[in-house]
């Protein structure tokens, strides 16, 4: 019994309490940034600044080295082919051009297709960052990439180079003169002209047709009479054409529209198609009679039997601005 009255009266024990938790350490002091030291006013005052030193005067650089020897036979055979793409390759959206650095890159690659690809874009970037470069190519093991350096050292007129094609305008041989006369016209130098005019005075059908577009290209005024003259003779007639139509000078209609009535239809064409090149200067008041003449003749063209002769006159009327061309150039193109 007294232990059951023990166990009854005795009283819970109370639960267990939490443990306690551990303080949290205070947060570091923020320590505040020492002032600057105020400069001591019995310091003594800063030496004044040395005056630099004289410079001596830089000796200028040594002339560079001359440019490899040129193979005008190897050049005048790549060059002699790409006369008409030059002045009348159809013009297309402008893209982003590569960084020089990047085709100065490929020039080191080894495939040689791939640096003739970088040799002609350097040519196109105008700069003169690509010379040193281009010259080395001209002792490449590869035929077009010495081909292609040449080509544009001639459109960024490198002098050394421009004196080599001049001097190659008087070569034996007429592909080495037809490719020489080529570059000489990329390089679009007025300079060039009367050599160009002096080796136009030849027999040789394929170095006429190279003189004739290198002037063309150019489009420098003194090219007017001898390529007219060219015309006239009958002496590489179609290139004739193609360069007054790039020359635009409205002296050159009456020449051009006498030539449609020439007896080969090439010519026809190619003097139909200058006309419209002379959109511009034919748009002049002044030159309203030549360029009556000219629509006249050209509709005539409109009944030839050649599909090709058609729509080349029919072109040059609509950039005449006529307004019946653009029916007669659906007609054409539909096979009418």
């Amino acid at each position: 019994m007294t232990h059951s009255t023990d166990r009854r009266h005795r009283s819970p024990s109370p639960p267990p309490k939490p443990a306690k938790r551990p303080p949290k350490s205070p947060p570091p002091a923020k320590t505040k940034a020492a002032a600057p030291k105020k400069a001591d006013a019995s310091a003594p005052a800063a030496k004044a600044k040395r005056p630099a030193p004289a410079v001596a005067p830089r000796t200028p650089p040594p002339p560079p080295p001359p440019p490899p020897s040129i193979k005008l036979r190897e050049v005048g055979q790549r060059l002699e082919a790409i006369e008409p793409k030059w002045a009348s390759a159809p013009k297309t959206a402008p893209r982003a051009a590569p960084s020089i650095d990047h085709l100065l890159g490929q020039l080191r690659t080894a495939d040689p297709s791939a640096r003739e690809a970088a040799a002609l874009a350097l040519g196109e970037t105008g700069s003169s960052e690509a010379l040193p470069a281009l010259r080395g190519l001209l002792e490449d093991e590869s035929k077009p990439v010495r081909s292609a350096a040449a080509i544009s050292l001639a459109r960024l007129g490198d002098r050394a180079l421009l004196t080599e094609m001049i001097k190659g305008l008087t070569d034996a041989n007429p592909r080495s003169v037809a490719g020489s006369a080529i570059a000489l016209g990329l390089s679009k130098r007025p300079e060039v002209v009367d050599p160009l005019l002096a080796a136009f005075k030849t027999h040789n059908n394929a170095v006429g047709a190279a003189v004739a577009s290198a002037l063309g290209m150019i489009g420098d005024t003194r090219a007017l009479g001898p390529l007219l003259e060219a015309l006239k003779a009958d002496f590489v007639p179609t290139d004739a054409c193609d360069a007054l139509g790039a020359l635009g000078l409205v002296q050159a209609a009456p020449g051009l529209t006498k030539a449609l009535k020439h007896r080969d239809e090439k010519v026809r064409s190619r003097a139909a198609r200058a006309l419209g090149a002379l959109r511009r200067a034919l748009a002049d008041p002044t030159a309203r009679e030549a360029r009556d003449k000219a629509v006249l003749a050209l509709r005539k063209l409109l009944a030839d039997p050649s599909r090709k002769l058609r729509l080349s006159a029919a072109l040059s009327l609509h950039e005449l601005g006529d307004r019946e061309a653009s029916a007669q150039i659906v007609s054409v193109l539909r096979g009418g």
